[in-house]
């Protein structure tokens, strides 16, 4: 009833505000406070295009692959942070198809919040692994050392990244992208929209995660039941919902003074929480990492040999190619769009990315994609006027289909092919 007792501790805590728990003897003083862009580590400064604030649908392209390059500079070594590396591209992955699927009402928001959140992750990690310490919030702190010391079960591991995720960052992040509209209308709801799309995914994330790394993350203290995962999410409901009165904290508080009083309570939140994680999550004495450690080995997505002598990770990503269109060619339908065909490579992971349609240079058609390992499926790419334009002069293109995988390390893998577009006059 490990686990049973850890959610119910996890439930209690709920939204209290204490003081800081005790910091590690002798550790950095924790400082990042920055006036002009509170809650960032203070040597990042604003970076229009890195912070998305155009809210443009090629920044969440943009944040999945670098959150597939880190990825893949963890996997080779089964650091335990993987965990949660995994969990945040599955995370903002199915973010990115309910932009596609226009579940999000303000494109322009949920781009900038995704591109925000996931930068001040970036400079967390990227701070703790320089060895400064004092950037690195209390939570995270604890989060990345026990998974740099294999010290906690994978739960533990999660836990603790989603709490200095949600309970640390989150409120930041909602303060900096803004908790109302233009007109005023506050953004709440769809906030709390996003519950919705985590509770579809948590069931298979978590059974991904524990198929990959640490079988036991999915265990059931009772038996037949999904009692640990409803009680799991709902922690994570609970903690958005504390995210999101603490931003509107940090947007009430009248001076930079009282924000910091905020925050402080912020951090001291969020740390209680990691310190509770961490207690009741470390391995048993006589227990430990190794069988997980094996699993990861196998089936964690690099290469079993890594660690070898001369070995070297073989990643796996996959870059899907695009299915002979034959003689004909592509067609365009009367309403504009062109269908390709792409297929992903059996038994070298899943295909993601972006199919291009070019034409003398220029991109004529462009649409996102994933795909399962050895999966077959065809996408409909929209032409652009001037393309539709100039085939209703002539008796065709010649064009170029390019398929970028996003899963690459280097992230600049094609694969190219070439063939003949025909005019909408063509159609039968």
């Amino acid at each position: 009833m490990r686990r049973a007792a850890l959610v119910a501790g996890l439930l209690g805590l709920g939204f209290a505000l204490g003081p800081a728990a005790p910091a590690v003897a002798q550790d950095a003083a924790y400082s990042d406070w920055n006036s002009a862009y509170a809650g960032f580590p203070s040597n990042v400064a604003r970076d229009a295009t890195k912070d998305c604030t155009s809210g443009s649908r090629a920044c969440i392209d943009r944040t999945v692959a670098e959150m597939y390059r880190r990825f893949h500079t963890v996997i080779p070594r089964c650091e335990h942070n993987a965990v949660f590396s995994l969990t945040y591209i599955r995370v903002t992955e199915d973010i990115r198809r309910g932009i596609d699927a226009g579940f999000y009402p303000e494109l322009v928001w949920i781009n900038h919040l995704d591109a925000i959140f996931a930068r001040v992750y970036f400079a967390a990690y990227d701070n703790w692994a320089a060895g400064r310490r004092e950037l690195v919030p209390p939570a995270w702190r604890i989060a990345f050392d026990t998974a740099h010391g294999r010290e906690v079960e994978g739960i533990g591991n999660l836990l603790l990244s989603m709490n200095g995720h949600i309970n640390r960052d989150f409120p930041f992040m909602l303060w900096h992208a803004g908790l109302t509209q233009p007109d005023g209308t506050s953004r709440k709801d769809e906030h709390d929209s996003g519950n919705a799309r985590l509770r579809a995914m948590y069931k298979p994330m978590l059974a991904e995660l524990a198929q990959r790394f640490d079988d036991s993350i999915d265990d059931y203290d009772a038996p037949g039941t999904d009692f640990d995962d409803e009680a799991i999410f709902s922690i994570l409901v609970d903690w958005r919902e504390a995210a999101w009165r603490n931003a509107e904290r940090l947007a009430a508080a009248p001076t930079d003074a009282d924000r910091r009083m905020v925050a402080s309570d912020i951090e001291a939140q969020a740390e209680a929480e990691a310190r509770f994680i961490q207690a009741n999550t470390a391995y048993k004495p006589g227990a430990g990492p190794a069988a997980r450690d094996a699993r990861c080995a196998r089936f964690g997505g690099q290469d079993p040999a890594w660690g070898q002598a001369g070995a070297r990770p073989a990643l796996r990503g996959a870059v899907a190619r695009a299915v002979s269109p034959g003689r004909r060619g592509l067609r365009v339908s009367p309403r504009g769009l062109v269908r390709v065909t792409l297929r992903c490579p059996p038994g070298g992971g899943a295909c993601a990315g972006t199919v291009h349609l070019r034409a003398a240079r220029r991109r004529i058609g462009e649409r996102a994609f994933e795909l399962s390992a050895g999966a077959r499926r065809t996408f409909a790419l929209r032409v652009t006027a001037g393309a539709r334009a100039r085939l209703q002069t002539r008796a065709g293109l010649r064009v170029r289909i390019a398929v970028r995988s996003l899963l690459d390390p280097a992230h600049v893998a094609w694969r190219t092919s070439t063939t003949h577009l025909s005019p909408a006059r063509a159609q039968r």
